[in-house]
């Protein structure tokens, strides 16, 4: 842009200052025209951030009901394969109350 506007300037006589407004002028009307591409995708980058969040809170909601439901099982003395059907049910409860809160 500021290549074609110099060249258009000095073919035109202009003077080196007259040069320097008229690609100035040229920059800005380029500028104005990519501007309002460029919001555009601000706001669908900011949504993969608010997805990574969401799933990282998920995650550390699952984490912290396994933990507890690990330590409960263990604390009642139950057997490996009632631990897991512990966490099982600990993990649909989260699942559900994300889900349905």
């Amino acid at each position: 842009v500021i290549k074609k506007a110099r060249e258009e300037a000095r073919a035109g006589g202009l003077s080196g200052e007259e040069e320097r407004k008229a690609v100035q002028e040229a920059l800005k009307a380029f500028e104005g025209a990519a501007t309002p591409a460029a919001p555009a995708p601000a706001p669908a980058a900011a949504k993969p951030a608010e997805d990574r969040a969401a799933k990282i809170a998920l995650a550390q909601k699952k984490a912290e009901a396994i933990k507890k439901a690990r330590d409960e099982a263990r604390a009642q003395g139950l057997s490996p394969e009632d631990e897991r059907k512990s966490v099982q049910e600990a993990l649909r409860r989260v699942a559900e109350e994300d889900g349905g809160g």
